[in-house]
């Protein structure tokens, strides 16, 4: 029996050639880029360790985003919409070309990160502790907070 893979792993090379990335990511990219085609859906969490990853498609986390090292994080890169419970963002740049919907929290902290959503955000809980986030759609959320250089 056949097992499909979810993803493939491509060059730093390939992936600007392919998307462009030097417009979109601030930093720079490791050597090994997990590359998700099309709709993507994660039953539980997506913990940003080891791997780049770039999504040509949506995506939909059935569980939380979680960068929890304030220092480094790799690239999450996705080309549409997002939907997650919560975003724990930390040393990772995070950005989505389409909107953000998390259905709780969105916690960014430290500097050494950012999360840019380039279409709308939905949230109940919205904190940035001197975490560069830029929300260039609307941006809904019950409660806001924002220290150092949030957005």
């Amino acid at each position: 029996m056949s097992k499909k893979t979810l993803w493939t792993i491509i060059s730093q090379k390939e992936a600007e050639n392919r998307f462009n990335t030097k417009k979109l990511i601030r930093g720079g990219y490791g050597e090994t880029i997990r590359l998700y085609e099309g709709d993507t859906i994660i039953d539980g969490d997506l913990p940003l360790l080891d791997y780049d990853y770039i999504v040509n498609g949506n995506l939909t986390v059935k569980g939380n985003i979680i960068n929890e090292d304030s220092d480094y994080g790799p690239v999450l890169l996705v080309l549409g919409n997002v939907k997650t419970e919560n975003i724990i963002a930390g040393g990772s740049e995070i950005c989505i070309k389409g909107n953000l919907v998390v259905k709780k929290t969105i916690f960014g902290f430290y500097n050494h990160g950012s999360l840019e959503v380039k279409g709308n955000t939905i949230a109940k809980l919205i904190i940035s502790d001197e975490h560069h986030v830029v929300f260039n759609g609307e941006c809904n959320a019950d409660i806001t907070y924002s220290s150092g250089n949030g957005w």
